[in-house]
């Protein structure tokens, strides 16, 4: 199992921005930037373009 914690996205994110959750099923990282809205990643890529998130549900919002 590989474990990966948030401190180690920091020097990878566009400042003020932060990990917040992976979705298996859909094979997506999804991220919350400093003003509080929600991001996403594309499916399958840990890395890469950021997208506005379409799912704010996923973080308790």
């Amino acid at each position: 199992m590989l474990t990966i914690s948030a401190t180690q996205d920091e020097h990878r994110l566009p400042e003020g921005f932060t990990r917040t959750g992976y979705d298996a099923d859909e094979q997506r990282y999804y991220y919350r930037d400093s003003e509080g809205r929600a991001w996403e990643g594309d499916e399958g890529n840990r890395f890469g373009e950021l997208h506005p998130g379409t799912r704010s549900y996923f973080f308790g919002i």
